[in-house]
């Protein structure tokens, strides 16, 4: 079965599952509790950017930074925007593979 090409923002991975391990790297690729920063911190801002509930969440706050921190519920690493209000704000990249 050949793979189908998954495109989020200027990023083209040879699959949804390339996308997902590029996901993965970033929340693993660095301390929890830091900045995500330079082209990871712009491929997580187009993850955020197709999460609507999200969006919706932040209103006319706007985010300063991304990061990789603990889930609230979870032990595992998640992303989380941070807000000009100081709100963290927790988000998937898997949901944006949802239809």
């Amino acid at each position: 079965m050949t793979a189908i090409p998954f495109t989020i923002g200027r990023w083209t991975f040879p699959s949804k599952a390339a996308f997902i391990a590029r996901c993965r790297a970033i929340l693993h690729g660095g301390d929890i509790d830091t900045e995500i920063r330079g082209t990871d911190a712009e491929l997580v801002e187009m993850v955020f950017w197709l999460r609507a509930d999200k969006l919706k969440v932040c209103g006319s706050r706007q985010v300063v930074a991304y990061h990789r921190r603990k889930h609230p519920s979870y032990p595992t690493p998640c992303f989380h925007a941070e807000l000009d209000d100081g709100t963290m704000l927790d988000f998937s990249f898997r949901k944006v593979l949802r239809p």
